[in-house]
């Protein structure tokens, strides 16, 4: 008689449960099923219990299959519960990693920011990547244009490195990302594990050196780099677009120099694809950018997002820039030019968000 050994890996797990962390996606006991958990930890039939991190780390993988291709999904279901109770510690460590590389390609932060993918194309136009400094037109709403355009003037990524993030929410962050700089989040083991989630130490996920492509929308794991728009306006998307500030409440804005960096070029890669869904205000990703990098910071707020794409945010008229060190006239000066262009409040529309 089939026991719930022979039941498939995948079926411990019940992906998207609304208010389950995922490392606690457990499937529940169904008829003749018992739930996930007493599959891989009740004592019987000769078979070794796994362990409560262990079942972390795979749970975790396991509910994360939605973001993967349907390779993640065959790897999860071409073992029997069974077979992983049977496996040693080392085999099943060994099965877990094999399957986030699956979910989530590792790629290495091994791009020199100067040979890093610009649009030659200043236009904007279709769903080609943006021109860096794609600031709104004077007068004309709902209408760019790149503002560095023209006399012959480089491209300010190329020429300036200045990159743009929203990082922190409040006076204490911006005081830690002074002292620290900007780092990976997963790194925050806490973070990881009670904000997204996902128990990540002890596997290959938590490698602070390999930067992670999501297999199925192919775009980066956020949390396995430190992520910066050539843009700014798309720094103001990060980390997240959907985030609703009340009037007393603010996100901080960083521009950073990226100058002599090296990092990943994520829009190189996701150009790279078929039918590549670029996001469009371009993104690069570094394994960290120290204190010495940052130019300078300023408040906004951020008011959303719709589901259909895009994002809003407000500028206040009176936002200034709080400069640190290691900037140049030059950098200051583009900074405030794209200050005073996106003062007011600006929805981006789809449009300019991720090619479709």
């Amino acid at each position: 008689m089939a026991t719930y050994h022979d039941k498939p890996l995948d079926e411990v797990c019940r992906r998207g449960q609304v208010n389950v962390l995922p490392f606690l996606s457990w499937s529940p006991a169904e008829r003749f099923f018992v739930g996930g958990r007493e599959a891989l930890r009740t004592l019987g039939d000769g078979k070794r219990i796994v362990d409560e991190e262990t079942c972390q780390q795979l749970l975790s993988a396991l509910a994360s299959i939605s973001m993967a291709s349907d390779a993640a999904l065959r790897k999860a279901r071409s073992i029997t519960v069974g077979t992983f109770r049977d496996y040693t510690d080392q085999q099943r460590l060994n099965f877990i990693n094999e399957l986030w590389d699956l979910i989530a390609t590792p790629y290495h932060f091994d791009t020199p920011s100067t040979a890093m993918y610009t649009p030659a194309d200043r236009s904007g136009s279709g769903t080609l990547p943006l021109p860096s400094s794609w600031c709104p037109r004077p007068q004309h709403p709902g209408s760019y244009y790149m503002r560095t355009a023209g006399d012959g003037r480089p491209d300010p990524w190329m020429h300036l490195g200045v990159g743009f993030r929203v990082d922190g929410t409040k006076e204490e962050s911006a005081l830690r990302i002074k002292r620290d700089g900007m780092t990976q989040q997963s790194l925050n083991v806490n973070f990881m594990r009670n904000t997204r989630g996902l128990v990540l130490e002890g596997t290959v996920a938590a490698n602070p050196d390999r930067p992670r492509f999501w297999t199925g929308n192919q775009d980066i794991w956020n949390e396995t780099a430190v992520c910066v728009s050539r843009n700014f306006f798309g720094g103001t998307a990060f980390p997240e677009r959907s985030t609703y500030h009340r009037s007393n409440e603010f996100a901080i804005l960083w521009a950073v120099d990226c100058r002599g960096l090296v990092g990943f070029d994520t829009e190189a890669v996701q150009l790279s694809f078929p039918n590549a869904r670029n996001w469009r205000p371009g993104e690069k990703a570094f394994k960290a950018i120290p204190p010495d990098r940052l130019l300078g910071f300023v408040k906004i707020r951020k008011l959303g997002a719709p589901a259909r794409g895009g994002w809003t945010f407000d500028i206040p008229e009176d936002a200034a820039w709080t400069l640190e060190a290691a900037r140049s006239p030059d950098q200051i000066a583009y900074m405030q030019a794209e200050l005073d262009a996106w003062r007011g409040c600006h929805h981006i529309s789809a449009a300019y968000d991720f090619a479709t």
